[in-house]
């Protein structure tokens, strides 16, 4: 069916902006300029990315610049981007409902340099589909499910777009509409405990007096028990909500095992941010107990790391080794499970910096939240 004339104008003034970018490059290069869209009108960096998959495109990144009608996305080779612009041009994208035109970006240019550094990094091979339909994945080729399942510790789930952008914005309303009293500080983050409270000291949950699970986070729980990772167990009871200024970050651990039980979530708000996760060398279950990494208190400011078998709260080790590592990029409104494997015999950390080089670009870090939701074993008492 042919498109109305009103449509074709749009599509005709498209090509024609497309045609005239100053960024534009006659010949083929790594990055295609993808006219017809913008972050103006709508559309997002994930939009772009879950069209391209529909055609087996994989790129290194996407970004839709302010103020601009075109996409721009990098490539690991030339081949790749020609590949793209091939199949992709004069396509539909079907959540835009809006006809794209392809070309070629001058990667030089100092447009397309400032766009590479902020732009959206899919991940592809660790792209999981959306949650909601609790699809291992909806949109991932088979051979980038392969990759995720052989690169990613047994037991680690990452679900892009977990939430909507206006669900996120709602979250981070309520956040903000906490009592500052219930906030306190360690050394490179501010934390809130909901449902629980979990003592840095004695690495214990207690039975503290501590505001309930919010009933605005009620729709996400019941999402996340309704996922098929989590086998039927029961929804979370403890909340943590994390407090990220650019710079801050956690050192290497395991969440106690002792006192929350196998499935942890981390839901990420308003910034991105790499988490590492490192195999713990040798059979956890042969090993002493006591043998921690670190211990967090208010004064400390580092994350309790504990080996899956410990049970004691002796005075930490730091000798303890790793050997594989991991680094996971966990973009805004992703969803993390961790459980099995991963949850016990990996520490997971995330590094103290202020940007991240994800798959060969640049990210700044800003203001990040983080909501953690686990489950308790028991309580304490005080």
């Amino acid at each position: 069916m042919p498109p109305s004339r009103k449509a074709a104008l749009k599509e005709k003034r498209a090509l024609e902006q497309l045609q005239a970018c100053g960024d534009r490059a006659e010949a083929a290069t790594k990055v295609v300029l993808l006219g017809g869209i913008g972050c103006d009108f709508g559309t997002q960096p994930h939009d772009v990315f879950e069209h391209l998959t529909t055609f087996d495109v994989v790129c290194k990144g996407v970004a839709l610049p302010p103020g601009r009608s075109q996409a721009l996305i990098w490539f690991d080779s030339i081949v790749e981007a020609q590949h793209c612009v091939d199949v992709i041009d004069r396509t539909t994208l079907q959540k835009a409902n809006k006809r794209v035109f392809a070309a070629y970006a001058d990667a030089s240019h100092p447009k397309v340099d400032q766009a590479r550094v902020r732009a959206f990094v899919p991940n592809p091979a660790r792209h999981v589909g959306h949650a909601r339909e609790a699809s291992v994945s909806t949109t991932a080729t088979q051979q980038q499910c392969d990759a995720y399942a052989s690169t990613m510790p047994p037991g680690l789930l990452l679900l892009d777009e977990f939430i909507t952008i206006e669900e996120e914005r709602e979250l981070l309303e309520r956040v903000t509409q906490q009592r500052e009293a219930e906030w306190f500080s360690l050394s490179q983050r501010k934390v809130c405990h909901y449902g629980h409270y979990f003592d840095y000291t004695s690495f214990q949950v207690t039975t503290d007096d501590v505001p309930p699970i919010p009933v605005w986070l009620a729709p996400i729980i019941t999402r996340i028990t309704e996922l098929p990772i989590t086998n039927g167990h029961g929804p979370a009871n403890q909340l943590t909500i994390n407090s990220y200024d650019p710079g801050d970050g956690i050192a290497p651990h395991v969440d106690a095992p002792w006192a929350f039980q196998e499935y942890i979530y981390i839901l990420s708000l308003e910034s991105g941010i790499a988490m590492q996760f490192d195999k713990i060398v040798g059979d956890p279950t042969s090993r002493s107990h006591g043998q921690h990494a670190s211990c967090e208190s208010p004064q400390t400011a580092h994350d309790h790391t504990y080996s899956s078998a410990s049970t004691s709260t002796e005075p930490p080790s730091t000798s303890s080794a790793v050997a594989p590592s991991v680094e996971l990029y966990l973009h805004p409104r992703s969803l993390v499970v961790v459980t099995g494997e991963a949850r016990y015999n990996w520490t997971h950390t995330i590094p103290s910096r202020k940007t991240d080089i994800v798959d060969g670009i640049q990210r700044h870090r800003s203001h990040r939240v983080s909501l953690t939701l686990r489950a308790v074993k028991s309580a304490s008492k005080q």
